[in-house]
């Protein structure tokens, strides 16, 4: 080889990196904008958890703990962006599809990649798909528009990354199988360990089940020697992230009095106790049952007519394909009508999927077992590469009960229960319908089953997201947030329906005009609970929130537990107090807030309303405390 055509090659391989690395800037700005504008990232605002989610990633503290002290891990996010909210959001959803489709991508490539009898573009497409029903998939967990990252988002994306690791295993079994078991296992297990450590002050129960899963799907896969030593590696490689988070000053050096204290915390709801959460998942199938029972009419026809022609050719060993794929379209469209999407002659006005809607996840489900009616008998002949226990379709039937299995793992131990909350998750669901796709032995069926997938993933995202923007989880709908609105000490700016930003505004100009600066303490005792005021207001929060967890069963425990010596490092005799205006509280709800105030007055010194005067009053009543010798100039009726 000559010098010049050696540096012709180095050229053309240097241009092609550029050219690369150019175009693939230009798709992530292209994600970004497009993602920023379907989800409405600047619009909108649910005081309560997103309010939650918001101090959470810019807490008062390193030692925050609402629930479980998820901040630490979303707070590097929230400062990449300079703290801006629609931002925040956008980086958010555009790290949950990226992730997805890795997933997809991925999976496509353990199930089919190294299939000699594929051509090549096939071999490119096929990965295409898979990986764009993951990643459009996904979005289904913003159905709600709850879009601020939070403990929940933390943990599917540690969930789906942790999966990516698990197919990279895969790969390096069935590919490396000269080298030994320790050696292949450590790049997979490195990637499984970090994104499971990721949701560990989200949700602690998802390393221990995400880890006792994948070491079984691997053993079923692969081998037992191949499972262990993954498993080896993912522990071992815990304390070292740890140990680099509290190096980098991510988690604080007492992270252990932290997480310690956090599970000494009273359990919101009966359903997130272990006994608790346990029950709620051996109860799951009672729970679709019931979510069956309540289909309308005619979506329940349909689905028991396309079940038969799903069927009939099982039945009868042929493969018509053709009615197969009938008989998954009915399915289609009988799962759209499950799921309460307006379609004509099926359910007309029926209301588009909710937050952990039970519905939703029977309808993927639903999806997902006919994916498997169509793909069974669609194998043209036994195959299996070596190192493979199963056929191709059997293979994929096991991957994606797995990924569907994940979804429960998301849901486990939430107060909306564990097959509802899985409804969140259901980009997992549609990419184990494509995974089962993908299984087919007869190259045409793959892509013709995979576009049906690809189209039904459409139609439920495409509803989800036009119902999320028309009855957005405690907000006006999106399309009449308009009102441009600073929140926060750091001066983000969102846009807010008129009623909520006249009265954030006003609060933020009363509290000005009688002293208040960012920073100042406050603490939240309105009903429900309104964390997202103590945000816009730029206002410093106890370290723990869960003091005014109101309308769960444990909150009068919750509030006792954080007022008897755990954060009492607070200045709770200087705090600000936020209320609810009392003619919005019925009997119920007034007896809460009264039992929470009784109890910081023993700790403040301080009695609402004497030792206090009200500076703002509207649906949210804001007061001071009084300064030495200061008498109160008004009581606002309390």
């Amino acid at each position: 080889m000559t010098i010049a055509s050696a540096s012709s090659i180095a050229h053309m391989t240097i241009r092609r990196f550029v050219l690369w690395a150019f175009a693939v800037l230009i798709g992530l700005v292209i994600l970004w904008l497009s993602l920023g504008l379907v989800l409405g990232s600047s619009r909108g605002l649910d005081l309560t958890d997103e309010g939650l989610y918001l101090l959470g990633a810019d807490p008062p503290s390193a030692s925050a703990a609402w629930g479980w002290p998820f901040g630490w891990h979303t707070h590097p996010l929230f400062a990449l962006v300079g703290y801006d909210i629609a931002n925040f959001r956008t980086l958010g959803a555009l790290i949950l599809v990226l992730s997805s489709s890795w997933l997809g991508w991925l999976v496509a490539r353990v199930v089919r990649i190294e299939d000699q009898a594929l051509r090549r573009m096939d071999a490119r497409l096929l990965p295409i798909g898979s990986a764009c029903i993951a990643g459009l998939g996904s979005l289904l967990y913003y159905v709600s528009m709850l879009r601020t990252p939070s403990y929940n988002w933390l943990c599917l994306v540690g969930i789906t990354v942790a999966s990516v690791g698990l197919m990279l295993a895969l790969r390096q079994a069935w590919r490396s199988s000269a080298h030994g078991a320790w050696r292949r296992s450590a790049l997979p297990a490195t990637v499984s360990s970090l994104a499971v450590f990721l949701t560990l002050p989200a949700k602690p129960s998802v390393l221990p089940m995400f880890l006792l899963f994948g070491l079984l799907l691997l053993a079923l896969l692969v081998d037992w020697s191949t499972a262990w030593h993954w498993l080896a590696w993912a522990v071992v490689l815990l304390p070292v992230w740890v140990l680099l988070a509290v190096v980098t000053r991510v988690w604080p050096l007492d992270f252990v009095a932290v997480l310690s204290r956090a599970l000494r915390m009273p359990y919101p709801d009966p359903s997130q106790t272990p006994t608790g959460a346990v029950q709620e998942a051996l109860l799951a199938p009672r729970a679709a049952a019931q979510a069956i029972g309540e289909i309308a009419d005619l979506p329940a026809l349909l689905l028991l007519g396309s079940a038969m022609l799903l069927a009939l050719p099982l039945v009868l060993r042929r493969r018509w394909l053709t009615v197969r794929l009938a008989g998954f379209g009915a399915v289609a469209v009988a799962a759209l009508g499950i799921a309460g999407v307006p379609i004509p002659l099926v359910n007309a006005e029926g209301r588009p999927f909710g937050l952990a809607q039970p519905t939703l996840t029977t309808a993927l489900l639903t999806v997902l077992l006919a994916t498997v009616a169509v793909s069974w008998r669609l194998e043209g002949r036994e195959y299996s590469r070596a190192g493979q226990r199963f056929t191709r379709v059997q293979m994929s039937v096991v991957l994606a009960a797995f990924l569907y299995l994940m979804t429960l793992v998301f849901g486990f131990g939430s107060d909306n229960g564990i097959y509802g909350q899985s409804a969140l998750a259901g980009g997992l669901a549609l990419t184990a319908a494509a995974v089962i796709a993908l299984g087919l032995e007869v190259r045409r069926d793959s892509f013709i089953v995979m576009l049906a997938v690809l189209g039904v993933t459409a139609l439920f995202v495409i509803s989800g997201l036009l119902g999320g923007w028309r009855f957005p989880q405690r907000q006006s709908p999106l399309a009449d947030q308009t009102v441009s609105t600073m929140l926060g000490g750091h001066g983000a700016h969102l846009l807010l329906d008129a009623r909520t930003a006249q009265a954030l505004s006003g609060l933020q100009e009363q509290a000005k005009q009688s002293g208040w600066k960012p920073g100042t303490p406050m603490v939240d005792v309105s009903y429900t609970w309104n964390p997202g005021v103590v945000y816009a207001l730029g206002a410093q929060a106890p370290d723990s929130l869960m003091l005014t967890i109101f309308g769960y069963p444990a909150a009068h425990d919750i509030a006792a537990f954080h007022l008897s010596g755990h954060y009492l490092e607070f200045p709770f005799r200087d705090a600000w107090v936020l209320t609810t205006r009392p003619d919005l509280l019925d009997p119920g709800a007034r007896s809460a807030v009264d039992f929470t105030l009784d109890r910081l007055a023993v700790v403040s010194g301080k009695h609402l309303p004497a030792s206090f005067t009200c500076i703002a009053s509207g649906d949210f009543i804001l007061w001071r405390p009084l300064a030495a010798g200061e008498s109160a100039s008004d009581s606002c009726g309390w």
